[in-house]
């Protein structure tokens, strides 16, 4: 009779690890808007940099930009305010965001220094340094 329980048991576990497996796969893809929506709000957007030692400019971007002053960085910013690798500039579904990489002087949005990854719409004020940028989608 006990095996019979245990049975029981094993497949009342193995039903609700399945169900669980499945809701969280079901949060993560609503939470994601998918390659082709992603792509599409993506396609032509671009950080144009306001205000800069080196002048204005505008750089199309994809999903993940980072920001500094190291070679590597994808926008390299002349700027000795700014940190080596200073900030990433990120798609999260169907926005953007900003995220500080413990910078020395911080990075702000519309004046306000932020201290975690911010949600950042399109003409919003960044600044990095003595560098002004925004995000513009077409």
């Amino acid at each position: 009779m006990i095996d019979f329980w245990l049975l029981i048991a094993k497949y009342t576990f193995l039903a609700f690890l399945y169900i669980f497996v499945f809701w969280a796969l079901t949060v993560i893809r609503r939470e994601d808007s998918g390659p082709n929506e992603a792509a599409a709000v993506a396609a032509g957007a671009k950080i144009l940099v306001i205000n800069s030692r080196s002048g204005p400019g505008s750089y199309a971007i994809g999903d993940s930009v980072l920001l500094g002053r190291a070679p590597e960085c994808d926008i390299r910013l002349d700027d000795v305010a700014a940190s080596a690798r200073h900030a990433r500039i990120s798609k999260r579904g169907r926005h953007w965001q900003v995220e500080d990489l413990d910078s020395s002087n911080g990075t702000f949005i519309n004046g306000v220094r932020i201290n975690r990854a911010r949600r950042v719409n399109p003409g919003d004020r960044i600044k990095i340094g003595r560098t002004e940028l925004t995000i513009e989608e077409s």
